[in-house]
């Protein structure tokens, strides 16, 4: 098991958002929604909106923190599901803990529906 964020895990085309959006299911909580769909291999995108902050510097560290909880979290997931993490407002107040918390309950959904 190796925790690691490589570039071939991460959703980088519009095509592949697209395919995502297109052909998924959502997961919603209280601080992000996740929308997946099955694929051949385990990939995750990340949606921070101006509507969190105006300013990069926060919407930047709410990717980072959401990417960071996927590293270490992603083995929970099956390895065929494709993940968008859209973040919600107030996302940006909330600790890396609750945050991590509410991401694994809603990775564990996922689990669920997928298996």
């Amino acid at each position: 098991m190796r925790f690691t964020f490589k570039k071939d895990e991460r959703l980088r085309k519009q095509r592949e958002f697209e395919n995502v959006f297109e052909n998924g299911r959502w997961v919603n909580g209280k601080y992000v929604d996740i929308c997946f769909a099955l694929d051949q291999s385990r990939k995750v995108g990340f949606i921070v909106s101006k509507k969190i902050s105006k300013k990069a510097v926060i919407r930047n560290k709410v990717k980072r923190r959401l990417r960071e909880i996927f590293r270490l979290n992603k083995y929970d997931l099956p390895d065929t599901v494709n993940l968008i993490i859209v973040a919600k407002k107030g996302v940006e107040k909330v600790s890396f803990s609750d945050l991590e918390d509410e991401v694994r309950k809603l990775f564990k959904k996922i689990s669920d529906i997928v298996d």
